[in-house]
């Protein structure tokens, strides 16, 4: 008998957000990311731009991808318990990403 079909993996929504002040960090990022299976689907601004380090945060159902991003974009993950109904994970960008460079 033929193995049954694999479901499509569900696409992960991203959000980018803005935690370092730096007008169109998030977009721009967003811009340069393409990640089969990822689509940013919302860019918000963190309250007061406060976040010293960049991260991303991730449902354990996540964990494969962020930890990809992770190696790709070079930052800390970090598990979330509880869900947004915007979007499954997110970027964090902090003032270490100040740099345009800092992320390729």
């Amino acid at each position: 008998t033929p193995a049954p079909a694999q479901p499509m993996p569900a696409l992960v929504r991203l959000e980018i957000s803005n935690g370092n002040g730096v007008t169109g960090a998030a977009a721009r990022l967003a811009r340069s990311l393409s990640v089969d299976g990822l689509k940013t689907v919302r860019l918000t601004n963190v309250k007061n731009f406060d976040v010293p380090v960049s991260r991303i945060e991730y449902r354990q159902e996540q964990q494969q991808m962020a930890e990809s991003l992770s190696e790709r974009l070079g930052l800390p993950l970090k598990a979330k318990e509880e869900a947004s109904p915007r979007s499954d994970m997110r970027i964090v960008l902090g003032h270490d990403a100040t740099q345009a460079s800092h992320f390729k």
